[in-house]
């Protein structure tokens, strides 16, 4: 299912994204993460904020 206009809360930040549903998983892409200023660590397959 896809959700438009959907406010997106990470740590100390906030954005408006569309976003797929799959299950109980949210699929948001790259674009509102880098609005954000949000980064993935690969190796401990996580999400943090760019200082």
């Amino acid at each position: 299912m896809n959700v438009a206009n959907a406010k997106v809360y990470f740590k100390n930040r906030v954005g408006f994204a569309g976003a797929l549903v799959m299950g109980d998983q949210v699929l948001v892409g790259v674009i509102p993460m880098e609005d954000m200023d949000l980064v993935i660590i690969p190796k401990t397959r996580t999400g943090d904020v760019i200082l």
